[in-house]
């Protein structure tokens, strides 16, 4: 298993733009291969993928699991919409198959751009850094590459 954390809150783009995911904070047993430009990278296999993510003032929002390797989205999250100043959460859950080592990414889109906090309000707790997503990934079970 491994977790992934995201540390930024940035504006936000309306076009399908990839999560910030900075690090890797725990990865027991190397089940993300690589961490790089936001995209996750997975030897083949078989993986739970859950994830969570923060927006503010977004409205219409939606988040996707983004397979790079083979140019398609293979997993979306439910529907969000935030208005009025509010932050909400939208989460993906996702059963991953990989046949040879594939790169993934968290994408959004919005409806709303925001120049500064779309993707999370700081906190401002001092001492504590501020978290605005985390990625679980799970490794179920191992797969012979794709010959």
């Amino acid at each position: 298993a491994a977790d992934l954390t995201s540390y930024t809150a940035d504006q936000t783009v309306v076009d399908w733009t990839p999560r910030p995911i900075n690090e890797v904070t725990w990865d027991e047993g190397e089940t993300v291969e690589r961490l790089a430009g936001n995209t996750i990278t997975l030897e083949p296999g078989i993986y739970k993928l859950k994830a969570v993510f923060t927006f503010h003032h977004t409205l219409a929002t939606r988040l996707a699991l983004w397979n790079g390797t083979d140019g398609v989205a293979e997993a979306y999250g439910l529907n969000g919409y935030f208005s009025g100043g509010v932050m909400g959460v939208l989460d993906i859950n996702a059963i991953l198959r990989p046949r040879k080592t594939t790169s993934y990414q968290i994408r959004y889109q919005v409806e709303r751009a925001q120049s500064t906090d779309g993707l999370g309000i700081a906190t401002d707790f001092a001492g504590i850094p501020e978290q605005y997503g985390a990625v679980e990934i799970t490794r179920l079970n191992r797969l012979k590459p794709e010959q």
